[in-house]
């Protein structure tokens, strides 16, 4: 048998450009083949994600599900509620009037399908013969039949939801939120600041220019949002024209571009330097603070989980602690389980993870208390993170500690994680598709207006939570 954990992440490379990814699908795809059995793992809802949902079926039963079929399977998740409702009608003992009307929806939602058209013409044929006939029940079966097989798109899949298993979850909750006095960030965050207005004004009118400064500040933000030594290495890289480290912070090839457009306003070289002569050092108050709750925690032997977005940070932290401690703080390493170590001590431990740990790392054995050094605007990152603790067979609840950030931007959207999205206090899998659609809005609007771009989207977010419980319902999972 064959298990694929996070089985989305494979299944994106069979549309990839890449060849080596192209490679690991096909190769994936052969060990479905000879695999007795196959089970794909994934928390990804098909909406907005039809071509690697489609490469998941494929592995599952390739002749039903061909990748060279990809407008069409879009279609069939589109028109796939219409098409169940539908099946319902196609009763083998249905009078004519709704075998008609089923058939004539049958024919707009499935246009080019012989099949389809084959059997619904057979169906047609017997409209007027005695319901009971059994000619025409089995014409009506064939086609619901077909239907069925070819168009439901769930028909292969095992469904669980969070809200069914309540009794074998133990649940989430925000510890508090962490006050620190940090002018370095301060500072830069406020330089960032002024780097957007002189860029939204520059740019109002023009709009493809608009749309690439848009792109590159919603980059330097997501640096800044991880640490500051993260967009100092963006402004390095931009003012040198160079690629900055990716283990400081992974950038894909459309954002390297993005990182090297041309100036965005006259006075950009200035303000971006003028950032890379802040005085102080980032983190050092964060760190202090981590420090005073691990001491704490040592009374209570407590587990302590930080999750830092930077590989390259994560270190540094790590660094620091053990100086500041004088006792070992572990560091995750991909592909290691901490877990057997950790419970060997008796006492308090701290594991240090990166973006790396946000999946694949199932840690919810241990009485774990999570720190989030930064917040990323993702929140099905921070979903993910939490979700190493708040899983099947936790023993206890997963307890969140943030930090509150001096920088406006940074912390409305912290206020927006906590009080509107409350990402800390429940699950958000099932909202991560409309919840992304809110987020890529916010990346043109966070430009032109900066934090009052994140408090208008708090508002929209928390009208009655009705936005939320909509999207709730509009994207059901992988079903």
């Amino acid at each position: 048998m064959l298990i694929v954990d996070e089985a989305h992440h494979p299944a994106a490379f069979a549309f990839s450009a890449e060849p080596a990814e192209q490679k690991a699908y096909h190769e994936l795809e052969r060990l479905s083949r000879d695999a007795k059995r196959l089970l794909l793992l994934s928390g990804t809802p098909v909406l907005r994600n039809e071509d690697g949902f489609l490469a998941m079926l494929h592995l599952l039963d390739p002749e039903a599900y061909s990748l060279d079929d990809r407008e069409s399977f879009r279609r069939r998740v589109a028109n796939r509620q219409n098409l169940s409702e539908l099946i319902s009608d196609l009763q083998d003992d249905a009078s004519s009037l709704f075998l008609e009307d089923a058939l004539e929806q049958i024919d707009a939602l499935a246009p080019g399908d012989a099949a389809v058209e084959m059997l619904a013409r057979e169906v047609r044929a017997r409209l007027e013969d005695d319901e009971t006939d059994r000619n025409r029940q089995q014409a009506i079966r064939s086609l619901r039949i077909h239907v069925s097989e070819v168009y439901r798109v769930h028909r292969r899949l095992i469904r669980h939801r969070r809200d069914r298993v309540k009794d074998v979850l133990r649940g989430r909750r925000l510890g508090g939120v962490l006050e620190v006095e940090d002018p370095y960030r301060r500072r830069l965050g406020a330089l960032l600041e002024r780097w957007r207005d002189e860029a939204s004004l520059h740019t109002t009118d023009a709009h493809i220019e608009s749309s690439r400064a848009a792109n590159l500040y919603g980059l330097l933000l997501r640096g800044f949002l991880s640490h500051e030594t993260v967009l100092i290495g963006l402004v390095n890289a931009r003012l040198d024209n160079i690629a900055p480290d990716p283990s400081l912070f992974p950038l894909t090839k459309s954002e390297r571009d993005t990182l090297a457009i041309p100036a965005v306003f006259p006075e950009e070289r200035e303000v971006l330097s003028a950032m890379l002569q802040v005085p102080g050092e980032g983190d050092l108050p964060r760190v202090a603070k981590l420090r005073d709750i691990i001491t704490a925690g040592t009374r209570e032997k407590r587990r302590i989980l930080i999750f830092v977005d930077s590989s390259l940070v994560a270190d540094s932290v790590v660094h620091r602690l053990n100086a500041l401690l004088g006792h070992k703080v572990y560091r995750h390493q991909p592909g290691i389980d901490p877990i057997p170590e950790l419970e060997a001590i008796n006492g308090p431990t701290v594991l240090v993870c990166d973006r790396r740990a946000e999946e694949g790392l199932n840690l919810q054995q241990l009485q774990a208390q999570i720190v989030h050094f930064d917040l990323p605007l993702a929140p099905g990152r921070i979903e993910q993170r939490i979700g190493r603790v708040d899983r099947f067979g936790a023993r206890y609840d997963a307890l969140s500690l943030v930090f509150k950030d001096p920088d406006p931007i940074a912390d409305a959207w912290r206020h927006c994680l906590v009080e509107v999205i409350r990402v800390f206090e429940r699950s958000i899998a099932s909202l991560q598709y409309v919840l992304e659609e809110h987020m890529e809005a916010l990346q043109g609007h966070i430009f032109l207006r900066g934090a009052e771009a994140v408090r208008e989207l708090v508002e929209t977010l928390s009208f009655g939570d009705r936005s939320l419980k909509a999207g709730r319902a509009s994207y059901p999972g992988s079903g």
